[in-house]
């Protein structure tokens, strides 16, 4: 298999070597495909676990949010 997309081979390779040394008990990946649908793959993943998971991008898009606005505004909080 070759990848053409030269950055995500390499995020791919940094994620799943993260993932191999620190051992991971749990992994969800989630892709938007280039036809606009929602891949979602588990390993060790049941309903709470995903849960969980999930909690963390919502986490994350909140924060990530709140920086954009913040910049956008020029506001200190």
């Amino acid at each position: 298999m070759e990848f053409e997309d030269q950055e995500l081979a390499a995020w791919l390779e940094d994620t799943v070597r993260k993932i191999v040394e620190e051992k991971a008990d749990g992994v969800a990946f989630v892709a938007q495909l280039q036809n606009g649908t929602i891949c979602t793959s588990y390993f060790r993943a049941g309903p709470c676990r995903k849960v969980e998971l999930a909690s963390h991008i919502q986490i994350d898009a909140v924060l990530e949010a709140m920086r954009y606005k913040k910049e956008e505004n020029g506001e200190d909080g």
